[in-house]
């Protein structure tokens, strides 16, 4: 489903590492191969401590129906 939405990711780049104490973030800016999506953002969240992790990818697209939307749930949920 995300492939068919997205198109080809490719050029991931850091662009911010966030971190709390307990949780470090790490974000990436990734470029689309479909004309139809103006930015995607991969967040990855890891607490070291517990082992434990998560990630949201977020979605803008060029007509404005997303708009820095985490698609994941949506896509994993159909």
């Amino acid at each position: 489903m995300i492939p068919n939405l997205l198109g080809k990711i490719s050029d991931p780049k850091l662009f911010k590492i966030t971190n709390s104490g307990v949780i470090k973030s790490l974000s990436y800016k990734l470029k689309s191969s479909k004309k139809s999506i103006k930015d995607i953002e991969l967040k990855i969240d890891i607490n070291f401590k517990y082992g434990l992790a998560d990630y949201y990818l977020y979605v803008t697209s060029s007509d404005g129906f997303l708009n820095r939307e985490n698609v994941l749930p949506k896509a994993l949920n159909k």
